[in-house]
């Protein structure tokens, strides 16, 4: 049986853990969790240590991120002989058999170095709407036979399952990121290692977000980050192509400013991408670092 590590980022996560952190101890296969807290200020450690003694507890007293908290308690399974580790949100809940077949399917396809489940939404209602964008153009069509892998060139990382010779070639979450983007930056780093990534149809988890109305601040913000992801992606082996690349994604949103005469929108997203040139030596550094 292989040793599997399940690793859990948490902040103010207390409505979330029994359903999350129970599913884990009904589940069919064994597993080991390391929980990495980002300074939670309501219940979910003292709920943790009262409910959950099985669970190895980090607290790092402040807000790392999403990837630098993985981080640490993905580096912690490895030293501790973990073959797989399962990445999963702490607003998502597995179902009894989840980590068993995602276990089973990445034994028969070792080139796969990320696996993911089928991502449902909280109330069961449907596929979750930011899961569906990626995985739609894959999914078998109606009377097709159903494989039991299918590749996609991203997933996002609420259920992650990683073979170890995937975290170890492909490297983990990269520090230039601290929440979004960081999980698009390992995914191009795995397909750029020759691994692939995939979905499996057959099992799921349930994961309990709800879509938010972006602002036009969120938007700019994001701008930004996915400016960056293009940036780090070193299958854009030329930097400046690259930034052309972040230039022409910022295009069409300036130019649409421009036309609803959204002056300063248009003069965020300017600043937006002065801000990507003026990372350039952050970006360099951090190419070459992975």
């Amino acid at each position: 049986m292989k040793k599997v590590f399940v690793v859990i980022v948490t902040y103010n996560g207390a409505k979330w853990i029994h359903q999350c952190f129970g599913s884990l101890r009904s589940g069919s296969y064994p597993v080991q969790t390391i929980v990495v807290d980002n300074g939670s200020t309501d219940a979910t450690i003292p709920m943790l240590e009262a409910d959950y003694p099985e669970v190895t507890l980090i607290r790092s007293g402040r807000n790392l991120g999403f990837g630098q908290a993985n981080n640490m308690a993905i580096k912690q399974a490895l030293q501790q002989g973990a073959d797989y580790v399962f990445l999963l949100n702490q607003d998502a809940w597995t179902e009894e058999n989840t980590i068993a077949v995602l276990i089973n399917v990445m034994e028969q396809h070792p080139e796969y170095g990320i696996v993911s489940p089928v991502h449902l939404s909280g109330d069961y209602s449907g596929m979750d709407a930011g899961f569906a964008q990626y995985y739609s153009a894959s999914q078998p069509a109606p009377g097709e036979p159903v494989k039991d892998i299918y590749p996609v060139e991203f997933v996002n990382a609420a259920a992650w399952m990683m073979s170890k010779a995937c975290l170890e070639k492909a490297g983990l979450f990269h520090p230039v990121f601290f929440h979004y983007g960081e999980d698009n930056n390992l995914a191009q780093r795995v397909l750029y290692y020759g691994f692939r990534i995939g979905v499996c149809p057959a099992v799921t988890i349930c994961h309990d977000r709800h879509a938010r109305k972006e602002t036009e601040e969120m938007i700019i913000k994001h701008y930004k980050v996915y400016g960056l992801v293009t940036l780090m992606d070193i299958r854009r082996r030329n930097l400046f192509i690259a930034y052309l690349k972040a230039l022409k994604d910022l295009g069409k949103p300036f130019l649409l400013a421009l036309a609803k005469l959204k002056w300063g929108n248009a003069w965020k997203i300017i600043r937006t991408y002065t801000g990507l040139i003026s990372l350039y030596p952050v970006v360099k550094k951090g190419r070459s670092e992975q």
